[in-house]
């Protein structure tokens, strides 16, 4: 009888050290992956314990916070975030490796490469803050290194020496605060590739007006002669047309042109003109007689008048 009790008590003592360790082994938890986070309640002693329940791989490049090996406490956020494929092209060549870091600047610490003044940082066609992190949950990241270069501009009688590290001319241009419009002239246009060296032209267009039959034109434009100017207003001189000044010369100074239209029209004008009678002797013929060897006919006089307006 006394052995019963014995082991009675014993029974109970290991049912209630048994409860006493499913209690404490019991934890709820927050888990971050890659920016997902989920509560989930688990018996593990340690953050590794977590992972194995959970069913959650563990890379040897992954940052895991805790470490793997500490003690999981109570209501503890345990955050994972993988090791991801990086790829950075920049200065013509591809730099790739794998890394947990999710901020460009570390990123590019770790590929050995910097930024200068006025270099900028594209992924996907979008510039991006070297300080604005990329998502966790990104499956790679891929990032252009876009390095400023120096380049000239000729705008008109001032010349500027320009930085920028946009792709296009006219990105630069937009970029560095100077406008222009579609009448004005770049040289190479706005689409052409920017690279060090460059040297850009920019001709303003100027007004112009335009004296013609059906009144003044008001018009803008690059060209330097005033034939050119005309064409480009889609008054080319034809035919017998003419300008003032004429199409060689360069347009004033005051922009005034004036556009003279010709034309010509011809008529022929028709007159009558009588026939004559003409005496001759004919051999066969009684002397004091007369007779018609031919009959005569009207003739016509026709004149042409050329009339120019």
């Amino acid at each position: 009888m006394k052995a019963r009790r014995i082991v009675f008590i014993a029974l109970a003592a290991a049912s209630i050290v048994g409860l006493s360790l499913a209690v404490g082994l019991r934890k709820t938890i927050t888990l971050s992956v890659d920016g997902q986070s989920r509560t989930v309640t688990a018996y593990a002693l340690t953050v590794g314990g977590l992972l194995r329940v959970e069913n959650v791989p563990l890379g040897e490049q992954d940052f895991l916070d805790p470490a793997v090996d500490n003690w999981l406490k109570n209501h503890q956020t345990v955050t994972l975030v993988r090791a991801i494929p990086i790829q950075i092209w920049a200065d013509d060549h591809l730099v790739s490796f794998t890394s947990h870091q999710r901020l460009p600047k570390l990123l590019l610490t770790e590929a050995n490469l910097a930024l200068g003044p006025g270099d900028r940082i594209l992924t996907q066609g979008r510039n991006w803050e070297i300080d604005q992190p990329f998502p966790e949950k990104s499956a790679v990241i891929s990032i252009q290194i876009l390095r400023a270069v120096n380049f000239n501009l000729v705008d008109e009688e001032q010349t500027y020496t320009l930085t920028s590290s946009a792709i296009t001319l006219g990105q630069a241009l937009e970029d560095a605060g100077i406008t222009y419009t579609q009448a004005d002239r770049l040289t190479p246009p706005a689409s052409t590739e920017l690279k060090a060296g460059l040297v850009a032209n920019l001709k303003r267009a100027r007004p112009i007006t335009i004296h013609t039959q059906a009144g003044e034109i008001l018009y803008t434009t690059t060209a330097s002669t005033v034939g050119e100017a005309l064409t480009d207003a889609g008054l080319a001189v034809q035919g017998l047309d003419y300008s003032i000044p004429g199409a060689t010369e360069e347009v004033p100074e005051d922009g005034r042109i004036r556009l003279v239209h010709v034309r010509e029209e011809v008529s022929i004008e028709q007159t009558p003109l009588p026939f004559e009678t003409q005496y001759q002797p004919v051999a066969d013929l009684e002397i004091d007689n007369q007779t018609i060897i031919q009959t005569g006919e009207y003739g016509l006089t026709a004149t042409r008048l050329r009339v120019r307006f």
